[in-house]
């Protein structure tokens, strides 16, 4: 039965630690394949920033190599000149000069540097005057949209940035136009896609990407007649417009319930989606005007995923070998375990027989011993008491006088102190060879008054009080034994007693649920806070008295013992100078 225990006890612990381990080795599995998914992510938007870095050089330098033409210079400053002037006729005929100038070429450019679109503007402010891609279109209002023209012409620099148009939203590379003197009269915007970049992404590397604009920013911007083609052929989701992507299948990742959690900043979520494993990057895309006002609100995002669903296998596939693994080894320490058990178990129960045996023959000396310590003690003590019988008889048949009736009370005295004794014998015998027995029902205040029958000399050369509240509340245990617990305290009481006061004993006794509670205080010398832990162990004696009162530092010992084996419990708390409380926890009869 106890191997039993045992075996199940650490099998039980070998399972936890099993377990324990397949997990912590799933969990460093699952950071590797987070910090690869990590990586990936990462490495995917690097890429993608250095594609968007190089489009914007290339815009630019597009941009710079048209406007430094002194044939485009010359013809872009007549036809602004006419526009000033309000000459529509001599500004349609220098807006067809420069495109005829630049139509050649246009193609040519367009394959050279994937530029999607360019654009002349006229300054201050910002008025198309040349759409080359569309050149039907021109003569619009752009200054409340085209941030980066205004910012061009108005500070005569170079800008790049992403920004949406009336026809187009797109990478932008704008450089000013300058008059003879150098001072800025126009923008020439050079302007290319996403999708060339994200193309040329996704042939690189084995991810997928979209440009999401949000349909919010895209009505602020676009013309609706162009907003409704776009919506026609390409309806948006959620808000969403998918400006370009490598693949369509970004709709069914906007369509997922979990698409929030796809947008804060630089963030990847795993998505389960047709048997598959993804992992959604996501990326806010920020406009020209949002970055250079600092405006969190993003246009719209950049999403990237990739299949991982050969990742996933591998990961649960290893996740399986673990298992199986640690099931190996749990069923090889099982066995083994078992078996060690058996043999331990076979060797221990021979050494605990022969142990057995030992003991009942020592068991059988001690019980001898005791029965002959019993009848050595009560021998005498058997001659003691009938020689104070005799006297008593003899005082008896002789005059009254003081000195008889004080020697008739001294052996009487002596006569019921042998007779405790005896009783005393009879039950230690008893109490060490079987336990406690002989319970009774019988109040403190019994007990208290059997105990101090015992040092009645004591007391009365000490003036020793003691005070029981509550006299009639029981307790059940073994008269006499514990009336051996009173008989050390109350001794303690007297001879621990402060010199400069009558020693007191006050008594109360409480009752709990399942048991009773005895409170004895007395105010004696107390007990040092160091000594405090130890007083109950035999042989021990308080730092404060042991030079000063002879003692054996048994009484505190005994009363331990005894009250501990009534089920009970006894502690002591004491202020050095003020005196000592005992507390004795009894269970209840049946208890």
């Amino acid at each position: 039965m106890i191997r039993q225990r045992i075996f199940i006890i650490i099998s039980i612990f070998i399972i936890i630690t099993d377990l324990t381990f397949v997990w912590l080795n799933h969990q460093a599995n699952q950071k590797d394949f987070e910090r690869e998914i990590t990586r990936k992510g990462e490495m995917a938007f690097a890429s993608f920033d250095r594609y968007l870095d190089n489009t914007y050089k290339s815009m630019l330098k597009l941009a710079h190599f048209v406007a430094n033409d002194q044939m485009v210079k010359q013809k872009f400053v007549a036809g602004r000149q006419a526009f000033l002037e309000d000459d529509d006729k001599e500004a349609a005929q220098q807006r067809n000069n420069l495109y005829n100038y630049l139509s050649d070429s246009w193609h040519a450019l367009q394959k050279r540097y994937f530029v999607r679109q360019l654009h002349f503007h006229i300054g201050p402010g910002d008025y198309s005057f040349l759409r080359v891609h569309k050149p039907s279109k021109f003569g619009d209002d752009l200054s409340s949209i085209r941030h980066t023209i205004v910012d061009s012409i108005q500070n005569n620099q170079e800008v790049t940035g992403f920004e949406s148009g009336r026809v187009y939203s797109g990478l932008r590379g704008v450089v000013p136009i300058t008059d003879n003197s150098g001072k800025p009269i126009g923008a020439l915007e050079a302007g290319s896609s996403f999708n060339d970049i994200i193309q040329d992404l996704n042939k690189s590397l084995s991810s997928e990407f979209a440009i999401l604009l949000d349909t919010d920013y895209m009505k602020e911007t676009m013309w609706q007649e162009r907003l409704y083609n776009f919506y026609r052929k390409n309806p948006p989701v959620n808000n969403l417009y998918v400006e370009s992507a490598t693949s369509n299948f970004v709709k069914d990742i906007l369509r997922h319930e979990d698409l929030d959690k796809l947008r804060p900043q630089l963030q990847h979520h795993h998505l389960e989606m047709f048997n598959q494993h993804f992992v959604v990057y996501s990326k806010p895309l920020y406009s020209y005007q949002k970055l250079r006002d600092n405006d969190p609100k993003p246009v719209g995002y950049i999403f990237s995923w990739e299949d991982i669903t050969p990742l996933v296998s591998l990961q649960q596939e290893a996740l399986m070998h673990n298992i199986l693994f640690a099931l190996i080894a749990l069923i090889i320490i099982e066995l083994t375990l078992f078996n060690g058990l058996k043999i331990t178990t076979e060797r221990f129960e021979k050494a605990i027989k022969n142990a057995n045996q030992d003991l009942q023959i020592k068991n059988r000396r001690l019980e001898n011993f005791g029965r002959t310590l019993s009848h050595d003690l009560k021998v005498p003590l058997s001659a003691i008491t009938g020689y104070a019988d005799y006297s008593l008889t003899l005082l008896n048949s002789i005059d009254s006088s003081p000195a008889q009736k004080e020697m008739h009370e001294s052996l009487h005295n002596i006569k019921q102190a042998g007779l405790q004794m005896d009783a005393l014998i009879t039950n230690l015998l008893q109490y060490a060879h079987a336990g406690i027995s002989d319970k009774t029902d019988i109040t403190v205040t019994e007990l208290v008054q059997k105990a101090q029958k015992n040092i009645t000399e004591n007391i009365e050369e000490s003036n020793l009080t003691v005070d029981i509240q509550q006299k009639q509340i029981k307790v059940y245990v073994n008269e006499f034994l514990f009336t051996q617990v009173f008989v050390n305290l109350l001794a303690n009481s007297v001879k621990y007693k402060n010199p400069d006061l009558d020693p007191k004993v006050s008594i109360r006794v409480t009752t709990q649920p399942d048991h009773r509670i005895i409170y004895y205080q007395d105010n004696g010398v107390g007990i040092h806070k160091d000594d405090l832990p130890n007083i109950f162990k035999k042989g021990y004696r308080a730092r404060n008295i042991s030079s000063k009162i002879e003692g054996f530092g048994i009484g505190l010992h005994t009363a331990q013992k005894i009250v501990e084996d009534h089920g009970g419990e006894i502690t002591a708390t004491s202020t050095e100078g003020e005196g000592t409380l005992f507390t004795i926890t009894l269970p209840l009869k049946g208890k």
